[in-house]
């Protein structure tokens, strides 16, 4: 086989793929929307100006940018984890759940702590309605229905 021949099947190749990326984003965003159509759902940061559109049935919440979907980390809370919770919607409502790792300076393992309308949430997680007032840290969530905003 030819160089020539070669390189040109290459290209063919790597345009095939470029293609293919491109193909996939604008699905991956049209997926996207539809979600966040049909959960209708915002996680706010209450006397903030941060909040998240949930477009996903999964997050994870806390300190650290690289491992948390919803990144806390601009509130400058030390008392919030760097893994703190997770949210989830189980095809009916949207559920939270305290993480269970390392806390404090003496990095013994314990769940984190979160609140939901000033009850503690267990292990398996608790049921959140939009309204409800969510405390993770030093700082009040809470879920706002976006449906009527449509």
């Amino acid at each position: 086989m030819s160089w020539g021949m070669y390189l040109g099947m290459t290209g063919m190749g790597m345009a095939a793929v470029l293609c293919a990326g491109k193909l996939l984003g604008e699905e991956m965003k049209r997926r996207r929307e539809a979600y966040r159509r049909q959960l209708h759902t915002r996680f706010l940061v209450l006397d903030s100006a941060l909040s998240v559109d949930l477009s996903r049935t999964h997050y994870v919440i806390g300190r650290r940018k690289r491992r948390c979907d919803i990144s806390l980390d601009a509130l400058g809370d030390r008392t919030i984890g760097k893994v703190h919770g997770v949210l989830w919607h189980d095809g009916r409502a949207f559920c939270i759940a305290p993480h269970y790792g390392k806390t404090g300076r003496e990095k013994k393992k314990e769940y984190s702590r979160i609140l939901i309308n000033g009850i503690p949430v267990p292990p398996k997680g608790s049921v959140i309605r939009c309204g409800d007032v969510i405390r993770m840290g030093r700082h009040r969530f809470m879920l706002q229905d976006t449906g009527k905003e449509m």
